[in-house]
């Protein structure tokens, strides 16, 4: 039974990415309401996996600013999925500016992951 849930959360992830490859035009994040209703449906989500597929389907077509894609992923505990889902949906985000914000969460070489920096340079 853990195979399949696992197979079927690999196909979700891969449709997922593959389903909402058009690039989309953001002027500013989504509005205060929008977000709201968003993070109430995936708050009612009990399960990390879920939540990360639901995650990564909003990051990739709604314009979602790193504040509030850090007060999605706040919802999952495991931190390497986390570090993962970040990863992946860090250039689907609204605001690069605000780079700054994944300070709090993830270490120095992890963000130099997630924005594809080579780590390399920092020696």
């Amino acid at each position: 039974m853990k195979l399949i849930t696992s197979k079927l959360f690999i196909f979700f992830l891969i449709f997922i990415n593959f389903s909402f490859i058009s690039e989309k035009k953001c002027d500013k994040e989504i509005s205060k309401e929008r977000y709201e209703m968003l993070y109430k449906n995936l708050k009612n989500n009990k399960y990390d996996e879920k939540k990360y597929i639901v995650i990564s389907a909003y990051t990739s077509r709604e314009c979602i600013s790193i504040n509030q894609f850090l007060k999605f992923i706040d919802l999952i505990s495991d931190h390497q999925k986390k570090l993962l889902l970040t990863k992946n949906c860090y250039h689907s985000l609204f605001d690069k500016t605000e780079t700054h914000l994944l300070n709090s969460l993830f270490s120095e070489d992890e963000i130099k992951i997630i924005t594809n920096l080579d780590i390399k340079d920092k020696f």
